[in-house]
């Protein structure tokens, strides 16, 4: 369950990063776009791998 909230919570992080250069709260840039994308990229993958974690298997 853990790895599932740290995976929810660094994709949300990632796209509220993404969605604070579309709104030009912050100045985009490659390097930071890149990294935000990554980071919600990387959050999906973490919640993912949570969630196979939690759901039971049935044999």
């Amino acid at each position: 369950m853990r790895l599932l909230l740290i995976g929810l919570a660094t994709m949300l992080l990632g796209l509220a990063g993404l969605l604070a250069q579309v709104s030009r709260a912050i100045e985009p840039g490659l390097v930071l776009s890149l990294l935000a994308y990554a980071a919600a990229f990387g959050g999906t993958l973490i919640a993912v791998a949570g969630l196979i974690q939690v759901l039971p298997v049935r044999r």
